[in-house]
Order: structure tokens, then sequence, then C-alpha cells
């Protein structure tokens, strides 16, 4: 948020750094999303207008996806454009929908990617629209964080070997070597700051982070590998658990834990109260679908899965939902595998898959219901509360400390707010008062 307001204030990020507490962030971190938000509030001159790029991600988001469907899948619009909505819902986007954080316009940007090659690859007329908009896709998806650099080169080096696999040597090269392209000028040009000066100064692209250990973990994930804290993680209640406490293990259908999806950083089981029986089904169904190899659609189903999960299991920290958000589209991308099957044609086994699939996709459908239901109660709340306030302190003078939070200068000012900054020490212990937002 503070790097938004100093972007429309002017600061260039290219030449100058800031003198700000956590500059560190701002001046060495990826700042795609902080661009597009600074633009939005220059325009309209509301700090609560940056937010608006996570809903017109969503939006974009959805619209590609629904049209790759509609390109590949011969069903009825309405049901193409169910699908296309929970595919652009991520639980992580939709609790992060009215904040700063930018992990929703990330899974946003890696759906506009994974739909941008179902495009190309199934198109048989002029691609250049097609593959320019994969390029600004792709300039936002390395833009956003560092790790969005990384599941590029993984999701884009998947795509290219589609062609290596069919055999088409040819366009495999040429492929490979335009998105290769696209990805090196969203790093060396678009990415100046933070990948080449970061480079430049201190000698790697994602610092500070190749130097960061991440300490807020919960407790029993300390000495756990990758995969254990990621079990551990997704078979917990879902909460923002850090040391010194301890995840807790939670029973399937439990939704005791849905509350803590009010807020925008969820931490253990951040896909949802009920992802866990997601999880469950998701590898019975991937297992049960290698005795389908055979065919054709079945083995580009699994393909695209593989590449995602690929792309999850990087990420050393992927116990963290809004660290890896694609990781909720595995199971919606093996339910396509439903539009390209007979499942009532062939063995019991198909008919058990079909069985499986349905009963995946509600589950889906009543986890996001909940997450949605309780996120956007407790924005009302949270609303109603923030302009209660705000007619309350109208027709006063407030003596504030900003502290790290010098943004709510800015929406003292656009509430036309009296205020007079001083140190804490300075306001009286009886008088001092959080400010809500």
């Amino acid at each position: 948020q503070h790097a938004v307001i100093l972007m429309e204030k002017g600061w260039n990020p290219v030449y100058e750094t800031t003198e700000y507490g956590d500059s560190w962030i701002i001046d060495h971190y990826a700042k795609g999303a902080w661009v597009y938000e600074a633009a939005a509030f220059s325009f309209l001159k509301k700090v609560e207008a940056a937010k608006s790029f996570n809903i017109l991600m969503i939006v974009v988001s959805f619209c590609l996806i629904f049209s790759a469907l509609i390109r590949t899948i011969n069903r009825r619009i309405f049901i193409l454009f169910l699908i296309s909505v929970i595919f652009a819902c991520n639980p992580v986007s939709v609790y992060q929908v009215f904040s700063f954080y930018i992990d929703g316009q990330l899974s946003s940007s890696i759906l506009c990617v994974i739909a941008l090659f179902s495009l190309v690859y199934s198109s048989t007329t002029d691609k250049r629209l097609l593959l320019f908009l994969l390029f600004i896709s792709l300039l936002f998806l390395v833009n956003y964080k560092f790790t969005g650099t990384a599941y590029a080169f993984v999701l884009c080096g998947g795509f290219s070997c589609i062609y290596l696999l069919r055999k088409e040597i040819k366009y495999f090269l040429y492929i490979s070597c335009l998105l290769f392209i696209f990805i090196t000028v969203g790093i060396v040009f678009y990415g100046f700051n933070p990948y080449v000066k970061n480079t430049m100064n201190y000698g790697h692209p994602f610092y500070p982070l190749n130097k960061m250990d991440l300490g807020t973990q919960p407790a029993n994930f300390k000495g756990e590998n990758r995969f254990n804290k990621g079990f551990l993680s997704y078979f917990s209640k879902s909460g923002c658990v850090m040391a010194p406490d301890s995840a807790e293990r939670k029973k399937f259908f439990d939704i005791s834990d849905k509350n803590t999806f009010a807020a925008p950083d969820t931490r253990t089981a951040g896909f949802g109260s009920l992802f866990n029986v997601n999880l469950v089904i998701t590898f019975i169904i991937m297992g049960l679908m290698l005795f389908l190899f055979h065919l054709r659609e079945t083995r580009i189903v699994l393909y695209i899965v593989l590449f995602i999960l690929l792309s999850v299991i990087i990420n050393p920290e992927f116990w963290w939902a809004r660290y890896v958000p694609q990781l909720y589209f595995i199971p919606l991308i093996l339910f396509l595998h439903l539009f390209f099957i007979d499942f009532f044609k062939k063995p019991f086994i198909n008919k058990f898959l079909f069985l499986l699939h349905v009963f995946n996709i509600v589950v889906i459908i009543v986890n996001l219901a909940l997450i949605v239901n309780v996120y956007l109660k407790s924005k009302m709340v949270m609303t109603t509360q923030i302009n209660e306030q705000i007619n309350f302190l109208k027709d006063k003078t407030l003596v504030v400390n900003l502290d790290r939070f010098d943004a709510l200068e800015r929406r003292l000012i656009e509430n036309n707010i009296k205020y007079r900054i001083s140190s804490l020490n300075e306001i009286p212990v009886d008088e001092r008062s959080p400010i809500i937002g």
C-alpha cells in the first residue's frame, strides 16, 4: 500500500530507493502490481481504487478461461460459464479481493497463461493476437512476485514440450524461443527493478529472499521437509497459525474453522475448510485415471496436471496456500476430463470416476460458497465500522502516530479529517485509540 502511494507521488523505483521502515520489501520486491494499482489510484484519487485490480484480474481470467473452454469443449454455454466462474474465483483471490495482497492477482495471472496456452494450442487460424496476449500475461506473471518467474518457466516448459511429444520439432523450437523471449523481456526490461538491480547490487535476482528464513510457520513445521509441511497444513484446521502455536489436525467435513477466511492471509489449510476432502478425492481420481491412460484425452489432462503440480512443489513453502494458488486448479482441470470421455459406455471404473468427479466439484462449490459468505459478511461489518468511525471523527482534530502505517495519512486526507502528526510518547496513554482500516 505504501509503495502504491509513493508511486502516485512520483517515486521512480528504477532510479530511487525509499527510506520507509520496510524499504527492503519496497526496494527489492517485484513491483508489477504496484504500478497498475498506482495508475488506478492516480486516476481516481482514491487509495481504495488501487484494489480494483484484484477484481479486474478475476474478470480477465474468467473471460480467458471461458473462451478457452468454449473453444475446446462442446457443451452448453451455461455449464461452461459456471465452470469458468469456479476457476476464476480461486479462494485466495476471493479472500484477498478487497486487500492490497497480490497473491489473488498472481492466481488470476496463472489462470490467464493456462487459458492462453489452450487457445494457442487449439487455434487453427492466425495466432498473433493470442501470442501477444500471452506475452502480456507473462509480463504480469513474472512481475507480480518472485515466485511468478519460476512458475512461468515451468508452465512454459510444459507447454513447449507438448509439441516435442508430438514430434513437431520445428514448432517446438519456435514456441520455446518465443516464450523464452517473452519471459526475458519481462525480467530484464519490464522487471529491471527488481531483477536486474538486485543482481547488479546484491548478486542475486531474488534478493533478499535468497537469504531469508521463513520464520512465520507453525511450531510443528520446524525441521519438516516441504512435503510433510504440505501434508500437515492442508489436513489441519484453517488459521493464521505461527510459532509458538502449532497447526491442529482436523476431521473431514469439519467447517468450524471457516471464520478464519475473513482475513486475507490464512496460512494453514488456506484453500478452505473442505479442501482436505478435495485433495483426497483428487489423488484417488488421478490414480484411477491411470487405468485410462491409453486414451489421448486422459493423457493430455494428466500431462497438464503434472506440470501444474510441478510448479507447486518447486516452492519449498507450498504449505502456504497463497504462495501456490495454482494448486486449486488441479481438481478443476481433472473435472474437465468428464467432458471428453463417455463414462456410461465403459466399465465400472469409468462410472465410479464419474461419481468422484461430480462429488469433488460439489465439494469445491460448497467450500467456495463458505469462503465467499464469511469474507463478504466480515467486510460488510468492517465497512460499517469504518464509516461510523469516519463520521465520529469528522468534527475533531486528531493527534496521530502513524508509525509504519503512514498510508493512513492519505485516508485521513481523503475523508477530510483534521489531524496532527505526533510521536507515540507525546500522546497520553489514556487518550490512545486505534483507527480501523
